[in-house]
């Protein structure tokens, strides 16, 4: 399959984030499209710079470990302060 779509692609396909991810798109709507229309989506996605991540994948992935709660934004909100404040401890290598 990798080789077929990498052929389909004259060779810029690569098995990553974008591909998986729109596979993904294509079975949670009941769509299983040819090898040559997901060379071809895949190819327009690259070339356009398709964004890898949108704002309800947190709330997803969250729900389907069972901490999608209804305080989920303010738990969010919570986690995100805490990386912040992580990140602000760390000293930089370089000046």
């Amino acid at each position: 399959m990798i080789g077929l779509l990498r052929q389909l692609t004259d060779g810029c396909f690569r098995d990553g984030a974008r591909a998986r991810i729109m596979l993904m798109e294509h079975w949670t709507a009941g769509h299983a499209p040819t090898f040559q229309q997901f060379a071809r989506q895949w190819l327009g996605a690259e070339r356009d710079g398709r964004p890898l991540v949108v704002p309800e994948w947190a709330y997803l992935s969250d729900r389907r470990a069972g901490r999608a709660g209804p305080d989920w934004k303010h738990q969010r909100a919570e986690r995100a302060g805490a990386a912040l404040r992580l990140l602000a401890t760390i000293e930089p290598d370089h000046p």
